[in-house]
C-alpha cells in the first residue's frame, strides 16, 4: 500500500520528465504587419487599405501578400513547425482551392504594390496547399519549409499567395475566396511558430561508498602474559557461568561471600565454647580437696 501512495504521489513528476517534447513545445504568434492584393484587372489600382483580400483565377487573377513579424525564437529555442492561420469569410464558384505560397524577396509597401508594380517573389521555393471552401470560417497551411528560410538567415518580406497555376500557366479548378485583412480589426492572419527547449539532463546521483568496516587486528602474545580479549561481548541475560577446567567445584566455593561469614562466625563460636570450657575443666582438677574433720 505504501508503494501505490508513493507510485501516485510522484505521477506528475513522472509524466512531466517522460512526456514527449512535442506535448510540452512553446508557441509564438506573428502578427500581420502589412497586408494588401492586386487585380489583373485593375493593373494599377491600390488595395492597402482594404479589409478584405482576395485570391481568385475566375474572370481575372487576384494575388495576395502578406508580412508577418519577425520570426525571433528564444535563445537555444529549436524550431519545430509554422501554421499560417487565415479566415475566410467569403467563397465562390467551387468547393476547394489550391494556392501556392512561397517568399517575397523585395520590400514592398502597402500603398504601392498593383499589379503592374508586383514584388518578386521565390518561385523556385514555393509550396502548393489545397483546402476546402464549403463555408466560411478559419483555415490552417502548413508553411514550415519558408518560415525556416526565415530562421536561416533569409530576409522577411513577407509571403505571397497565389492561385495554383499561376506560376506554371497551368489551372486546375477556377475559384475565388476572400480573406480577412489587418484593416478588418479582427481574424486578420497570423503564422504561428512551434518550438521546444531541449530538456536539461538529470544529474546522475553521486553514489556515496560505503566504508568497508576497520578490521581489529588480534593482538600478539607477549611471552609470560596471557592473551588480552578485545572484544566485548553482547551482554546476555545472566546464564550460569560454565567452569572451566581446573577449577575447584567444593562445597565452600559454591557458597556467597555472606553464607561464609556466618559459617566463619559460627566456627569461631564454637572455638571459644570450646576453649571456655577447657579452661573451665583444668581449673576444676586443680582444686584441692578439703579435709574432714574428726
Amino acid at each position: 500500500m505504501k508503494r501505490v501512495k508513493l507510485l501516485i504521489f510522484f505521477l506528475p513528476v513522472i509524466i512531466l520528465f517522460a512526456w514527449p517534447s512535442s506535448v510540452l513545445a512553446d508557441a509564438k504568434a506573428l502578427d500581420t504587419v502589412k497586408d494588401t492584393y492586386a487585380n489583373e484587372v485593375y493593373p494599377d489600382k491600390v488595395y492597402g487599405n482594404y479589409d478584405h483580400l482576395i485570391v481568385s483565377n475566375k474572370f481575372t487573377t487576384r494575388v495576395v501578400y502578406i508580412q508577418f513579424e519577425d520570426t525571433d525564437l528564444p535563445e537555444g529555442a529549436i524550431f519545430d513547425k509554422a501554421i499560417l492561420n487565415f479566415y475566410i469569410s467569403d467563397v465562390n464558384y467551387v468547393d476547394s482551392a489550391k494556392v501556392n505560397i512561397g517568399l517575397v524577396t523585395r520590400t514592398w509597401g502597402e500603398t504601392t504594390i498593383t499589379w503592374n508594380h508586383k514584388p518578386t517573389i521565390n518561385q523556385a521555393q514555393a509550396i502548393e496547399s489545397a483546402f476546402s471552401l464549403t463555408g466560411t470560417g478559419g483555415r490552417e497551411i502548413d508553411v514550415t519549409p519558408l518560415v525556416r528560410q526565415w530562421l536561416k538567415g533569409a530576409e522577411n518580406k513577407g509571403l505571397f499567395i497565389y492561385p495554383y497555376g499561376f506560376l506554371y500557366g497551368t489551372t486546375e479548378t477556377e475559384y475565388a475566396f476572400t480573406l480577412k485583412s489587418k484593416e478588418s480589426g479582427t481574424q486578420r492572419a497570423n503564422i504561428v511558430v512551434r518550438y521546444h527547449f531541449e530538456p536539461t539532463p538529470t544529474p546522475e546521483p553521486t553514489s556515496i561508498p560505503t566504508p568497508e568496516p576497520t578490521s581489529i587486528p588480534t593482538p600478539k602474545i607477549i611471552t609470560g602474559q596471557a592473551e588480552e580479549i578485545t572484544s566485548t561481548p553482547t551482554p546476555k541475560e545472566s546464564p550460569t557461568p560454565a567452569l572451566e577446567s581446573g577449577e575447584r567445584t567444593g562445597f565452600i566455593f559454591s557458597l556467597t561471600l555472606g553464607q561464609i561469614i556466618i559459617i566463619g562466625l559460627i566456627l569461631l563460636a564454637l572455638l571459644v565454647a570450646g576453649v571456655t570450657v577447657l579452661v573451665y575443666s583444668q581449673r576444676k582438677s586443680t582444686k584441692k580437696p578439703k579435709k574432714k574433720s574428726n
